[in-house]
């Protein structure tokens, strides 16, 4: 013991040869006595065969170096571990250090310096030294560890099923535990085996871990001590437990903050962690006789059984060792010091190797109440299961049911537009088969692939939209109502959100509704003959003029047209004009059978003279005109629509007399002998009265207009406030201008489908949402002033002067030349018209022509206005005949 003196030339002198043999002479100073670290030198031969030479590739082994150490071939140095430094012995771990021997002479002794605390025991603290191929020292090493690898497998497969076992049953913490203390003790003697350093140097690492995981492994012991054995002093080992991790972060953080001071009293530290758990193992031994007065469960029994023994070496082995380390020269039941701890090393590894059958044992009891718990749980879950599935199937049925019987089909589709398995049997019944795996649109629409594209465009964008604001839209354009096999069928989409990342699906509820629509139209029939039978109760005198002139004009009028002195053209266009009006007049009291068979009428007028025409020039004359007509009975197509009145006013409804006493023929007759019998003056004053008897007020005239107008209003989505007729007090004779006011209803129907806005238009512009028509009338000496306005819209003159020069009515520059009341007059041109197609109301360019036509045989005059302020007004000048 002691260190050698170095030389002039900085060598070691005890390095020198033969200086070896003098080493046990030399007295420890005083001076080295009062440091805590010493020096300790070792010599020895380096094995060689006969041939004095060494193996091939030499090395020698320290299995467990814990102190800085020099090894020296004479006063070569051929390696050196730490620095050296008297006075301190910095943290190191036990770890395996190989130190080749290739620069070694082997005629020089082999000189091992030793740097560690000053203690009274050297032996075994750089481990069994061991000489050969650096290949068969690796192998020796590996072998070594072998009981402990072995150990370290076993602990770690039984916490890892131990684990899975607890993920399966749950409720049984004290598994948990088991599980984690068996892992963390595979963990420490894995931490600890030396034959790993071969392949990678963890020992800085191990300085710092080692304390924290025997903690936590003493406090996941305390936890499964408590859990299964249910100890008398439950609460002190559980303190026990929780303060081990706390103590080995505690010395982690010391040996990173004061490393020095803890390696300079690691020999000290290590004799009160080695005495200190030789107390715990002995405080268990304690609880657990004492638990034994009390009864305990089986896993309890194997636990003590494996345990036990481990702790009574670790109880007895650790005291024994300080005490023999303190006197090297002891021995104990023949064993040194070395010999004693490496004995006792043994029966601790086999011991602990003793132990994983204990906890086999555990694990396999562990794994059979899991297993019986599963096996428990599943037939519960089967049975569950059984049970859920009846009640889901009974679910299902009563769903099913419900959808089958609701009178609606019930269907999905997916993104390819495939129709999923489940839907209702009403669909199978609207279809007439079973639609599963067909594609939806091809079953809507089996022959119209233009509306197939369309709906495929709209179900494309439902399933690709961005967000649902999107899809909503898409679904909304989607048509509500398709006809399936003769049924008229409502459609109702709705979206159902995917489940998962995939694509959602479209739900259809199909709802018959053919026989709604039939009631639907039904009950249309039946309020358009209710309002028809109100218009003629309400306007009796109107609709018996009405009536009587057409029946006039079916029996004699046309004949009497055909026969006027004028063209064929004349003729044509004058039947036009009173069709179109007759059309008109019974539009406006619901006659629709007698307005649909006029309207076609018109229209076989036109292609009855573009035929005409074609064929020959003599063709289109008034004798072949006169037999085209006599072809439509003209009558019955009145008596079609008369006689659903009589059903529900009675028979007699429409033979009725007007509340005078002298027919009208009968009052002309007496006319005719007042001017034969009284002198002239005195006749012409009595006829002018006798005439009189027959006047009305001007304003009865219009009395019809105000409820047609409202109702093709509502008939054309548009609203109007009531229309409401002012003045026209002065009583006219109505022969004379019942022609003229008949034809009006061109201007009112005119002014509502061209003039008047939708309510949304006016809304958005600023206007009130319903439109105002005004029926003016005035008069004075000379002449009666009709004055029909609206609010709505400005005519259009760039499209009226393109229409007039379009149907060669003038030039171009000849309208532009114009000013404008003169180009709004275009309007009553025969054949003008600004609508694109022909329907009921309008589009044939005979409407206004009429007006203006019945207007000139009165002598009158028309005026229009038109701007975007104040709308369109038409001012009706007709002379007065008193």
């Amino acid at each position: 013991m002691g260190d050698s003196p170095v030389g002039a030339n900085g060598t070691l002198e005890w390095t020198k040869p033969g200086v070896s043999k003098t080493w046990s002479h030399m007295p420890i100073s005083k001076e080295d006595l009062a440091v805590r670290t010493e020096f300790a030198w070792f010599t020895g031969r380096i094995p060689t065969g006969a041939d004095r030479q060494m193996v091939r590739d030499p090395y020698i082994l320290f299995m467990n170096a814990s102190y800085e150490f020099e090894v020296y071939s004479g006063t070569k140095l051929l390696y050196r571990q730490g620095g050296m430094q008297e006075g301190t012995n910095p943290l190191r771990a036990n770890k395996p250090v190989f130190v080749s021997l290739a620069e070694a002479s082997p005629d020089l002794p082999l000189l091992l310096r030793v740097h560690s605390n000053r203690d009274n025991y050297i032996h075994g603290k750089i481990g069994p030294v061991k000489y050969g191929v650096q290949a068969d020292l690796k192998l020796a090493l590996i072998k070594s560890d072998a009981l402990n690898g072995f150990g370290a497998i076993v602990f770690f497969m039984i916490g890892f099923a131990a684990l899975l076992m607890y993920f399966i049953h749950r409720d049984h913490p004290p598994l948990l535990y088991f599980a984690l203390f068996s892992l963390m003790v595979s963990f420490n003697i894995l931490l600890s085996s030396h034959s790993l350093m071969i392949f990678t140097d963890f020992s800085p690492i191990e300085i710092y871990l080692q304390d924290p995981l025997r903690g936590c492994m003493l406090y996941l012991f305390a936890l499964y001590f408590n859990s299964i054995l249910q100890p008398v002093f439950a609460r002190a080992v559980r303190t026990i437990g929780i303060v081990m991790p706390v103590a080995g972060l505690l010395m982690s953080a010391a040996k990173l903050t004061v490393p020095g001071f803890i390696g300079m009293y690691s020999h000290e530290i290590l004799i009160v962690k080695e005495l200190g758990f030789s107390l715990l193992c002995a405080f268990c031994l304690f609880v657990i006789a004492m638990s034994l007065r009390s009864r305990i469960n089986s896993e309890a029994v194997w636990f003590i059984s494996g345990f036990s023994l481990f702790l009574l070496i670790n109880m007895i082995g650790y005291p024994l060792r300080v005490y023999m380390e303190n006197d090297p020269n002891t021995e104990l039941f023949g064993y040194t010091p070395l010999e004693f701890i490496q004995f006792m090393r043994l029966c601790l590894d086999y011991t602990l190797l003793f132990s994983t059958i204990f906890f086999a044992v555990i694990l396999f009891k562990g794994y059979a109440a899991v297993y019986r718990t599963t096996q428990s749980n599943n037939l519960k879950l089967t049975n569950w299961n059984q049970s859920l599935e009846a009640e889901v199937k009974e679910r299902t049925r009563s769903i099913q049911n419900l959808l089958d019987y609701a009178g609606q089909g019930f269907l999905t589709f997916d993104k390819r537009l495939i129709v999923q398995e489940e839907y209702s049997i009403e669909c199978r019944r609207l279809f007439g088969k079973e639609i599963a795996d067909s594609r939806y649109t091809e079953l809507l629409y089996p022959v119209d692939e233009t509306e197939r594209d369309l709906h495929e465009e709209l179900l494309d964008s439902v399933f690709h939209g961005v967000d649902e604001l999107q899809r909503e839209v898409c679904l909304s354009l989607l048509p509500g109502e398709a006809e399936v096999f003769g049924r008229r069928v409502s459609l109702q989409y709705k979206w159902i959100p995917p489940e998962d990342s995939t694509f959602g699906k479209v739900m259809v509820i199909l709802t018959d509704i053919t026989e709604r629509r039939r009631l639907e139209s039904q009950m249309a029939k039946e309020r358009h003959v209710l309002n028809r039978v109100v218009w003629v109760v309400k306007h009796y005198r109107d609709f018996k003029e009405m009536v009587e002139e057409y029946r006039a004009f079916a029996r004699r009028g046309r004949y009497e047209l055909m026969s006027l002195p004028t063209s064929s053209e004349e003729k044509w266009a004058e039947l036009s004009r009173i069709v179109h009006t007759f059309k008109g007049n019974f539009a406006q009291i619901d006659f629709t059978h007698t307005m649909e068979r006029l309207h076609e009428l018109e229209t076989e007028l036109v292609e009855w003279k573009t035929q005409a025409a074609l064929r020959t020039p003599h063709a289109f004359s008034s004798t072949s005109l006169a037999e085209w007509l006599d072809g439509f009975d003209l009558l019955e197509w009145l008596e079609e629509d008369l006689r659903i009145l009589r059903g529900i006013l009675g028979d007699g409804f429409d033979a009725g007399q007007e509340t005078v006493t002298i027919e009208i023929s009968r009052l002309r007759h007496l006319e005719q002998q007042v001017y034969t019998l009284l002198p002239g003056s005195s006749a012409q004053r009595i006829v002018s009265e006798l005439k009189k008897l027959q006047y009305r007020p001007f304003k009865e005239l219009l009395s019809m207009y105000p409820d047609y107008s409202m109702k093709l209003a509502h008939r054309t989505g548009k609203e109007i406030h009531p229309i409401e007729i002012r003045g026209g007090e002065l009583l006219v004779d109505p022969e004379r201008y019942i022609d003229f006011t008949r034809t009006l209803i061109h201007v009112f129907r005119n002014m509502i489908d061209h003039g008047i806005e939708t309510p949304e238009y006016r809304t958005g512009i600023g206007k009130d949402r319903s439109g105002t028509l005004l029926c003016e009338l005035s008069n004075d000496e000379q002449e009666i002033r009709i004055r029909l306005s609206n609010d709505g819209k400005e005519m259009n003159l760039p499209q009226i002067g393109t229409q007039a020069v379009t149907r060669g009515f003038c030039t171009q520059e000849e309208f532009d030349a114009w000013p404008p009341a003169t180009q709004l007059m275009m309007i009553f041109r025969e054949g003008f018209t600004t609508g694109k197609a022909v329907n009921e109301l309008s589009g044939r360019g005979i409407g206004l022509f009429a007006v203006v036509s019945a207007l000139e045989s009165l002598n009158g005059k028309v005026h229009v206005e038109s701007s975007a302020e104040n709308g369109t007004s038409f001012t009706f000048m007709l002379p007065r005949q008193d």
